[in-house]
């Protein structure tokens, strides 16, 4: 657990944040990447839950660790938040990909952190069913791995944000400095409603706004399921997508070797 102090203070703005009602919209925790970012990471989800009492459903998103290990992490500093919501649920996408057995009960498993149906309809049937939830995404640092250019992730993300206060949630993210360059950095701050910036301490902090990807800023959550290949590529680095052709019309070619092979010896 994070020190009294450190408590306080996140307590005390967020009880100003929800002074006017329910909060809907995006936050991101950002800071320097160490244990302590993800002691504020659910400092800030419990007390989410605990001020907010018409949070009836956390639904954690794991593209760093699956979700036996992010409940576990959670567990190990203190926090039980299946004691203030309804329901504790995870959306795994990581298990599958590396292969990790699927040992979690409360969890729903999505090939890759970019397999958006999977992801996006599992959160909207949890929601549609059980109602207003906090969407917790651990973490971003994870996801701009999975993208070919940090602009790919940002409009995901945009059409996400954009889509939330829909269903009446809040989305809530972590990026820690450095995983991407400065300036995606600046840009996924700027599509945030609000920031928890995490240095020697924690401040609020309002975002600066951008209108770089306002063309997704009227789709309504339907369009999330629909998020196709050219939504999360964007053909800025050329030599991976001959790299990529070379691939499939390898793998094209040993198929067709194979197929002939076999006619011969059968």
């Amino acid at each position: 657990m994070m020190n009294g102090e450190e408590i306080g203070w996140i307590k005390s703005q967020l009880k100003d944040k929800f002074s006017k009602g329910p909060y809907v919209g995006s936050a991101l925790v950002y800071g320097a990447l160490s244990s302590q970012l993800d002691k504020y990471l659910y400092e800030i989800v419990y007390e989410m839950c605990r001020i907010d009492q018409t949070i009836k459903n956390v639904i954690w998103i794991c593209t760093q660790n699956s979700a036996k290990r992010t409940r576990d992490k959670v567990s190990e500093q203190g926090y039980d938040i299946t004691k203030l919501v309804d329901n504790f649920w995870f959306i795994d996408a990581v298990s599958d990909s590396l292969k990790l057995p699927r040992d979690e009960k409360n969890a729903i498993y999505c090939n890759s952190p970019t397999s958006h149906r999977c992801i996006f309809s599992s959160v909207e049937d949890m929601v549609n069913e059980n109602g207003r939830s906090l969407i917790v995404y651990d973490n971003l640092n994870a996801s701009i791995l999975h993208y070919d250019s940090p602009n790919a992730l940002l409009r995901v993300l945009s059409m996400a944000n954009n889509a939330i206060p829909e269903k009446n949630c809040i989305a809530l993210y972590m990026l820690a400095k450095g995983a991407a360059d400065s300036q995606t950095e600046t840009e996924i701050q700027a599509i945030m409603d609000t920031i928890f910036k995490v240095d020697e301490g924690i401040k609020v902090v309002p975002s600066i706004g951008t209108d770089k990807y306002k063309r997704w800023y009227n789709l309504k959550w339907d369009d999330l399921k629909i998020i196709t290949w050219r939504d999360t590529f964007s053909f800025e680095r050329p030599l991976m997508y001959i790299l990529l052709l070379t691939l499939i019309i390898a793998n094209l070619y040993l198929t067709l070797l194979v197929v002939r092979v076999s006619v011969i010896t059968g």
